[in-house]
């Protein structure tokens, strides 16, 4: 595709339609809010947040789910989960949010920035690869714009990759066995 076929340029739109709104909902979802809301059982103790966990877990074949209030508290619960923490690092990509970096620094482990991909805006295998050492904990594979980044298990990444792989890297044994499989909540 040349420079004057972006419809930028005056050539034809991928997309002529709107985008849909978001969030959408309807009135199946605001009654299950007005529920928790006039029970008043905040905090994720009321009885919805365990049957989304349960219904969540079972959607994706794991058999945990744990919902947290935010992105942050996600990543950390998954490193804490998996005993991350003092004196090990976590390889994480430079272009994403500061939760992804942050979350690595609330265990107490450290972040290691490796280079992302130019085409994808995600995190270079080669890249990743050059970035472990004797003490890595775990890589976090942050998609940027919604495109995932290739990994072994995906058939697309180098022979070496899997020892880049989450939860734990190939060079250091985990210190517990991580759950076969963990949805992401």
């Amino acid at each position: 595709m040349t420079k004057t076929e972006l419809a930028i340029h005056g050539g034809q739109p991928v997309r002529t339609q709107p985008w849909p709104s978001w969030p959408q909902w309807d009135e199946t979802e605001r009654a299950g809010l007005l529920a928790v809301l006039e029970r008043g059982e905040w905090g994720g103790y009321d009885t919805a947040v365990t049957e989304f966990e349960s219904a969540f877990a079972a959607r994706h074949a794991a058999q945990h789910c744990v919902t947290t209030v935010n992105g942050t508290t996600t990543i950390e619960t998954a490193l804490r989960a998996l005993e991350i923490g003092p004196g090990d690092e976590v390889i994480v990509p430079p272009y994403t949010f500061i939760a992804t970096a942050a979350s690595v620094r609330i265990v107490g482990a450290t972040p290691v920035f490796a280079d992302v991909d130019l085409e994808t805006w995600n995190l270079s295998i080669p890249a990743v690869e050059a970035a472990i050492s004797d003490s890595p904990a775990s890589t976090i594979f942050s998609s940027s714009k919604t495109r995932p980044t290739p990994t072994a298990a995906a058939g697309t990444a180098s022979p070496s990759a899997p020892s880049a792989l989450p939860a734990h890297s190939a060079s250091r044994p985990a210190k517990t066995s991580p759950p076969a499989k963990v949805a992401h909540c």
